[in-house]
């Protein structure tokens, strides 16, 4: 670049003292002619020779610089031009004349502007996984019949009162699909999948699409390797929070066969999956399954309202491995079955009074009964009653295990969801036979229940809070500003 500059600039020094040498005749011709387009093919043509470049340069010199001095200043320009010219010609001709003029330069700007690096440059391989992407949020799995699926976010469903209808947590099934199950897990969570065979997968929660409220959701054949023939109804879902070394996975089986194994065994589960448990019947499949801890205690309850606590430990359930079928549980009357399993922590046991049984039939009658009135027997007995029935074909639909400042929403096989505090529910005795906690259509029936923890809604009501205290501030500074604006609009004078 500074090459051409200066070539450039020495051509036209060189015109303009050819101009300065002649000066009378180059006056003569500009004066002869009557424009300064034709004095510039004056200055072009062979009596003078010089190019278009420098025909401008000297039709455009000012009188003042015609002098003696002005000519002398013009040689001087030329030969340190010249110069220039030879050095540069001489660096590029070289590369490592080219290199070391580089290399000084940058030392000398590191001499100027150099100071030491505040930060350091490390080499780096590890990558951000999906998971780390994803916000930790509470939100809600319903999963129908025909093997449909969907995440819904906590929020969608607010509180309301006892025995109300609530509404549409998915409207789009088909006739021969219904709600089957519905429960509350985080977006971080793993959810263990276990098929009508007997074989568990890995879901991450996050993974499951999250829907509009009446949207039906996605195949379960979509999400996990499940074969063609597999029965969706049968297929499990149960969140796993971590895969510690002290917790136990609990499986119950529609047959009346449990067993418990440690969630360790499932912690790195293959695509094709694992094998959770082997049946000892044809026909049975895995019913209910659950979470425990050594210590705690679990409470089967059937359709007719019997229930059976035991405990958890060595004694009456010992752990066993993924492949064993299980013990009996639970002895059952004729025409009756297993409806449900609910596990009572050891660290916030009966006696405090805190924790209690909440117990939820088809047609949307509930009741809290006190943990203490269920005291543990031995595993395999009938049991005892744990609720009795308003009308005589209604049946148990669930049973959880709550504490006051909990939350729970119902779901029906229509889709419709209705959430509501636990205080609401009458706290009764074992045979009593509820109130009503939700009011169903005709030919619906309560599918399943969740528990929302205090804790949760308690976040989850903070967050809306904070939501909402920065819309108001936005609502404020917003009105402000157009407070701002007519007041100076009216400050202006008129015209």
């Amino acid at each position: 670049y500074e090459l051409r500059r200066a070539e450039a600039r020495l051509h036209l020094v060189d015109g303009l003292l050819l101009a300065l040498a002649r000066l009378d005749d180059v006056i003569a011709a500009i004066r002869s002619a009557t424009a300064a387009g034709e004095a510039r093919q004056l200055l072009q043509s062979s009596a003078f020779g010089l190019s278009d470049e420098q025909a401008e340069a000297v039709l455009a010199l000012p009188l003042r610089r015609l002098s003696a001095l002005e000519e002398q200043t013009l040689t001087d320009e030329g030969t340190t031009l010249r110069g220039t010219i030879g050095e540069l010609n001489a660096l590029l001709g070289e590369r490592a004349n080219v290199l070391s003029k580089i290399s000084a330069e940058l030392g000398e700007l590191k001499g100027t502007y150099g100071t030491p690096r505040r930060s350091t440059i490390e080499e780096a391989t590890a990558e951000l996984s999906d998971l780390e992407l994803t916000a930790r949020e509470e939100c809600l799995i319903l999963r129908t019949a025909r093997g449909f699926v969907k995440r819904l976010p906590l929020d969608q469903f607010d509180a309301q009162n006892r025995g109300t209808r609530g509404k549409a947590g998915v409207t789009n099934l088909s006739d021969d699909d219904a709600v089957l199950e519905m429960f509350l897990c985080s977006s971080h969570d793993t959810l263990l999948a276990i098929s009508a065979k007997g074989v568990a997968y890995a879901l991450p929660a996050y993974k499951v699409p999250t829907t509009s409220r009446v949207a039906r959701g996605t195949s379960l054949m979509q999400l996990l390797p499940l074969e063609a023939d597999e029965d969706f109804a049968a297929t499990k879902l149960l969140p796993v929070r971590s895969f510690s070394a002290s917790v136990y996975l609990l499986l119950l089986t529609s047959a009346g066969w449990i067993k418990k194994t440690p969630i360790e065994a499932f912690a790195k589960i293959r695509a094709s999956g694992l094998t959770a448990l082997k049946f000892t019947s044809e026909g049975d499949t895995v019913y209910r399954a659950a979470l425990c801890a050594e210590g705690d205690s679990v409470v089967l309850a059937s359709r007719l309202g019997q229930t059976l606590r035991f405990q958890c430990d060595e004694k009456q359930l010992r752990a066993s491995g993924r492949t064993s079928r299980g013990v009996k549980s639970m002895v059952l009357r004729d025409g009756d079955a297993i409806v449900d399993m609910a596990v009572i922590d050891a660290d916030s046991g009966s006696g405090k009074g805190k924790q209690r049984l909440l117990s939820v039939t088809d047609e949307g009658y509930g009741k809290r009964v006190l943990v203490s009135q269920f005291l543990p027997k031995g595993r395999g007995g009938k049991g005892m009653i744990g609720l009795k029935f308003k009308n005589d074909n209604d049946r148990l639909a669930a049973l959880r295990v709550v504490q006051d400042g909990d939350q729970v929403a119902l779901v029906t096989q229509q889709g419709t969801v209705v959430r509501q505090a636990v205080r609401a529910v009458s706290q009764q005795s074992r045979a009593a036979t509820g109130v009503q906690l939700q009011k169903l259509d005709d030919n619906d029936i309560v599918a399943s229940i969740t528990i929302i923890p205090a804790s949760v809604a308690i976040e989850e009501q903070r967050k809306a809070e904070a939501i909402e205290e920065a819309e108001v501030a936005g609502e404020g500074d917003a009105a402000a500003a157009e407070g701002e604006d007519a007041a100076a609009a009216a400050d202006e004078p008129e015209g």
